[in-house]
């Protein structure tokens, strides 16, 4: 994954009860992502995955 592509999103994990976590994030173009879980790791893996997966969609050229 090429973390460059993150750099417009900002996120923050934390444990919203005794092992379960919360990932929010969002991007600079206003878009967000929320995960729930048991592994903060994990969390981390999907929202970047997501996250390259909407960056690239919005730079997709749009057909007219």
């Amino acid at each position: 994954m090429n973390e460059e592509n993150l750099s417009n999103w900002v996120f923050e994990i934390i444990e919203i009860s005794n092992g379960i976590y919360q990932l929010k994030a969002s991007s600079k173009k206003g878009l967000k992502i929320e995960l729930e879980g048991l592994d903060p790791e994990k969390l981390l893996l999907e929202f970047k995955k997501s996250a390259l997966e909407i960056n690239l969609k919005i730079d997709e050229p749009r057909e007219n």
